[in-house]
């Protein structure tokens, strides 16, 4: 399970927005991108995504 977590901060003209992107119910990552323009309003959305590691099961039985 990978959830993606994007914070996107948008500064223009003293005006702040933020979007949260949701993905699955397991937190793996945070990535935070901040721009500031004053003439025109850049968007930046940066995702990275890394999913958990295959654990083994908790008993394992051979033969």
């Amino acid at each position: 399970m990978i959830m993606i977590i994007a914070n996107i901060i948008i500064t223009n003209c003293n005006t702040v927005a933020k979007v949260h992107i949701i993905t699955t119910n397991v937190i793996t990552t945070v990535t935070t991108t901040t721009i500031t323009n004053a003439t025109n309003t850049s968007v930046i959305m940066v995702i990275t995504a890394h999913p958990l590691p295959h654990l083994p099961p908790a008993s394992q039985t051979r033969g």
